[in-house]
């Protein structure tokens, strides 16, 4: 089951959702939706370093079971602030007081496996929300969602080509004719090119 897996891999998606308190991160004043921070570290160093922020709206709260385990090492790469902290399921009585707010609650981990430095490791990132990879989140360039995946992605693989995601929106446009446009194509489509083909 995949629960076990990510316990072999040192990582616990715990029950509730990610609440923030900081109405500076909030995102339309919705306490589900907030920037978070990236943890500096090798995997996240790029980022942080750009002062780039991902979002995780509806997040899991995740929790590092261990630090270092055998030739396993789990690494937190984003969590909320420190006015963060989970509200449970189905709690219909609960209420947010000061002992609720525990702060830095990831929302993104790591883990490396490395059976020496001559092999190539494996890894598994998870996630708290399915919403990292939104396609309007995606597509916003004030998130660092996209640039995070992607760069993640590149020091992951480590193929030496860079991988890189262009943008592609699909919009409605409208063609706006003149009324004598108008009638030009009603002639050509309706008259002359019917009576052409006989």
């Amino acid at each position: 089951n995949l629960e076990g897996f990510l316990k072999e891999w040192g990582i616990e998606v715990q029950r509730g959702t990610i609440f923030e308190t900081n109405t500076n991160r909030m995102i339309s004043n919705n306490v589900f939706w907030s920037l978070c921070d990236f943890v500096d570290n090798d995997f996240t160093a790029n980022m942080y370093q750009r002062s780039l922020f991902p979002t995780l709206p509806y997040c899991r709260p995740l929790k590092a079971t261990f630090t270092e385990s055998g030739i396993r090492q789990t690494h937190v790469l984003s969590q909320f602030t420190s006015g963060s902290g989970i509200y449970p399921e189905n709690d219909s009585n609960w209420k947010l007081t000061e002992d609720k707010i525990i702060g830095n609650v990831p929302g993104i981990i790591l883990c490396e496996a490395s059976v020496s430095p001559d092999t190539p490791s494996s890894y598994v990132v998870v996630f708290g929300t399915v919403n990292f990879i939104n396609e309007e989140i995606f597509s916003e360039t004030s998130f660092g969602n996209a640039e995070f995946a992607l760069d993640l992605t590149n020091q992951l693989v480590k193929s030496g080509e860079e991988l890189s995601l262009t943008s592609k929106k699909i919009g409605n446009g409208y063609l706006s004719i003149l009324q004598d446009d108008q009638q030009i194509m009603f002639a050509l489509f309706v008259v002359i090119l019917p009576v052409s083909l006989l």
